[in-house]
């Protein structure tokens, strides 16, 4: 017994001395790190946000609403570690605490949808999909930053983003036209259709259109200003099946304004055909 107290003794010095023997520096770096994995889970996090609404993942638009303005929510609804791509190929892993809240949908207050009919535009609000890209298009640097949404078990989750060259886009022909079709004054009057179908909606009655035709020469009345240069694209993931048509979708990200251009592939050249206001 005697000698099982002198064991216990001497083991008792030896633990007491392993612990003096830390020095400061590596007490305060193992404290950092404690409180690094500790917060892991609240970085972000802001009291004064505004919680999403219930049915925030039943259309993508109140998701990405959500996601660009909400940072909490932002840092719960992204896959970590985040893979970047470059070109399709894994560029880097983005952990939890290396990323930084991006507004993505808020840094622009226009945003682009592409589509080949009319009647897919009118029906993208409820389109059933598991899939959507937000293509940040940076013409001047000629390249595309995707930000690449999946929809699982009902949830919307930020899966990956791919940086890519934007000759490489799926509809890099017509991208590059429209870009000049936005900052090119006297190249966007070369592809007025002669006459153009012009629809808007009565002042009085906001549900009422009126519709009519406006020659090319009357354009300048009413051309608006269209994103350039630096332009945010929901992409749904719907096919452009028709080579010859192309819609543009114009709308606000923070307010009901919306436009529509409607063109089409006539003799080789793009031609505005419609547009609604």
């Amino acid at each position: 017994m005697r000698n099982l107290y002198i064991f216990l003794f001497i083991l008792n010095l030896l633990l007491i001395s392993c612990n003096k023997s830390k020095t400061p520096a590596v007490v305060e770096s193992e404290a950092q790190e404690d409180s690094i994995r500790a917060n892991a889970d609240t970085i972000g996090i802001d009291s004064n946000e505004v919680a999403p609404p219930k049915a925030v993942d039943e259309l993508f638009a109140d998701f990405i609403f959500s996601y660009s303005t909400n940072k909490s929510f932002q840092y719960r609804r992204t896959d970590f570690p985040l893979k970047e791509y470059r070109n399709g190929r894994l560029f880097n892993r983005i952990n939890r605490i290396d990323w930084k809240f991006d507004k993505i949908y808020y840094t622009h207050s226009l945003h682009i949808i592409i589509l080949d009919s009319e009647k897919t535009l009118n029906n993208i609000i409820g389109v059933k999909t598991d899939t959507v890209k937000a293509d940040r298009l940076l013409f001047k640097q000629k390249s595309c930053k995707q930000y690449v949404f999946a929809k699982e078990q009902g949830i919307w989750r930020l899966a990956y983003i791919n940086i890519m060259r934007l000759s490489a886009h799926s509809d890099a022909g017509f991208l590059s036209f429209y870009q000049k079709f936005a900052t090119d004054t006297a190249f966007q009057m070369r592809h007025l259709s002669e006459s153009i179908d012009f629809t808007t909606y009565d002042a009085d009655n906001h549900y009422k259109k009126l519709d009519g035709i406006i020659d090319n020469s009357q354009w300048e009345a009413f051309r608006p200003e269209l994103p350039a240069n630096d332009v945010f694209c929901l992409d749904y993931g719907l096919p452009l099946t028709s080579k010859n048509t192309r819609i543009v979708s114009v709308r606000g990200n923070s307010n009901g304004m919306s436009s529509m251009f409607k063109f089409r592939l006539i003799k080789g050249a793009w031609k505005l055909v419609k547009f609604e206001n």
